[in-house]
């Protein structure tokens, strides 16, 4: 979707769009910074959402894969924004897939780079530090938010296969369910 069928269907809202050149060797990290440097604020009730294109380079089942984690990620951080909201308020960070393992510069991450941080935990530390590589988005929150303040959305502690595998909206239908219990 081009940048400027974005700002149309973003009409009327109160939203920015920036347009920034692809850096193939960086990915999103590049511009990373730049974006969240205008949202910032230590205010204790506010919170971001982020999220990114995903599986746009993959064809075939590969491709069918990722869509499926894509809407998973996007039904798990949106749908239910009340149960994000009432875990943020003793958790720092929300996201799905969250793994205890060094990527991106950091000791634990979200894999796909969905989720929910605090302005005020975030915005306190030196929140420029981040990795330069290709996966510094995916690690940034783990470099400024102990694992302890934060809250996985989905049920998966290592998942080597959910690549291998289409999220089924009956899985996504249970781990909501599981949510809203916590």
């Amino acid at each position: 979707m081009s940048c400027a069928a974005v700002r149309r269907r973003l009409a009327g809202l109160d939203a920015q769009v920036l347009e920034v050149v692809n850096d193939p060797a960086r990915g999103e990290t590049r511009h990373f910074l730049k974006g969240l440097s205008l949202l910032r604020s230590k205010e204790r009730d506010e919170m971001t959402f982020y999220a990114h294109g995903k599986g746009v380079t993959h064809r075939g089942l590969k491709s069918l894969i990722m869509q499926s984690w894509s809407e998973a990620m996007y039904a798990m951080n949106l749908s239910c924004v009340d149960d994000v909201e009432r875990l943020m308020r003793r958790h720092d960070a929300a996201g799905c897939f969250r793994q205890e393992l060094s990527h991106g510069g950091s000791r634990w991450h979200f894999s796909g780079t969905f989720f929910w941080f605090k302005h005020s935990a975030v915005f306190s530390r030196d929140w420029r530090k981040i990795s330069r590589g290709r996966y510094g988005v995916e690690g940034y929150l783990g470099r400024h938010i102990p694992i302890a303040k934060s809250v996985s959305l989905t049920p998966y502690r290592h998942f080597v296969d959910l690549y291998g595998h289409v999220i089924t909206r009956g899985e996504c239908r249970r781990w909501r369910q599981d949510l809203r219990r916590r």
